[in-house]
């Protein structure tokens, strides 16, 4: 028996219109792709590494370099944007940034790492020379800032070659001898020593305080200049020569005991 035309008509509605309610109501199964099993990071790593050599014959190198210098076929991806997102990425992973702690080229701007120049301070203070403490019993009998240019350079590298580099003259085809600007670049560094361990740092900074108050340079312009760091306080100074001069007038007067002594005694042999 044939159906009714009216029927049929509704039927239809209804089918056309059932997959546009699924879709609202959310009920559309989703098409899912081929299965892909579970991989480790390492496994990502050398898949995305390995097509990238085959596809385009390009390195990590390569890549990072063009991701911060192609130019970008839309404006959603300029190279303003891209430079900010690597920069991200390398500064808010402690384990990315933990790569350039041991870089010691600086002559790329910006490579240089504040904790290693701090831990190369902390070496120079432990290893008592130049920039070390200074030790009013056994004063320097001689002073020779070649060593200390030695004992820097040795020690703290990124150090020397941060204040050294900085010191460069804007004029590249200027030629100075670089002897002064090395003893310059050392009282640098001493004074930022100085200014972070102002006990156990003091051995350059006292040395030159010491030879301004024994020169007779005023109160005053000594207290300016421990002010700026450059030495201690007129009164740590004045105590310190004063320790120096015992110490001496001491020492000259064993020197005179033993000798007359020894006179002595060879009178009474003779």
């Amino acid at each position: 028996m044939p159906k009714d035309p009216q029927h049929r008509s509704r039927s239809l509605r209804t089918s056309s219109a059932s997959p546009s309610r699924s879709l609202q109501n959310g009920t559309s199964r989703r098409v899912r792709g081929p299965y892909k099993r579970r991989t480790t990071a390492w496994q990502k790593v050398n898949a995305i590494t390995t097509f990238m050599f085959k596809e385009y014959r390009w390195t990590v190198k390569d890549f990072i370099r063009y991701f911060v210098t192609a130019e970008a076929d839309d404006y959603k991806r300029s190279i303003q944007s891209r430079k900010k997102i690597l920069r991200q990425a390398v500064i808010e992973q402690a384990e990315v940034l933990d790569c350039f702690e041991d870089t010691q080229d600086i002559s790329i701007p910006g490579m240089v790492s504040l904790q290693r120049i701090q831990v190369e301070m902390q070496q120079l203070q432990d290893n008592k020379g130049y920039f070390g403490q200074f030790n009013v019993t056994h004063p320097p009998e001689d002073m020779d800032l070649t060593q200390a240019v030695q004992e820097l350079q040795k020690i703290a590298p990124t150090l020397w070659m941060t204040i050294y580099t900085l010191m460069t003259p804007t004029r590249k085809d200027y030629e100075r001898h670089k002897e002064p600007f090395e003893h310059r670049a050392v009282y640098i560094c001493a004074m930022l020593c100085y200014s972070r361990a102002n006990i156990n740092s003091t051995f350059l900074p006292k040395l030159l305080g010491l030879y301004l108050y024994g020169s007779g340079v005023k109160r005053r312009c000594l207290s300016v200049l421990s002010g700026y760091g450059v030495c201690p306080s007129y009164h740590t100074l004045a105590n310190d020569m004063q320790r120096l001069s015992d110490i001496a007038k001491e020492s000259l007067f064993q020197a005179s005991f033993f000798s007359t002594d020894a006179d002595h005694t060879k009178g009474e042999a003779a």
